[in-house]
């Protein structure tokens, strides 16, 4: 369910917005996105364990907010 609501709002802020914007879940693996090949994706990158959820992050040039 949440992954529809998040596909969803994806794909409206794919117009308003000129970057690819996505949602990992707590396994690292992208559950939304506004490039929709790279639904299904685990990131690597981001080990949310070791993430200080109150900022955003810049990661190989992806930007990051952990939110619950």
């Amino acid at each position: 369910m949440s992954n529809r609501l998040f596909q969803g709002i994806m794909h409206q802020m794919r117009d308003v917005i000129n970057r690819t914007i996505g949602v990992i879940d707590s396994n690292s693996t992208v559950i939304s996105c506004s490039d929709l090949a790279r639904i299904g994706e685990v990131n690597e990158v981001v080990k949310l364990e070791a993430v200080d959820t109150t900022d955003c992050f810049v990661k190989d040039g992806y930007t990051y907010k952990v939110f619950s």
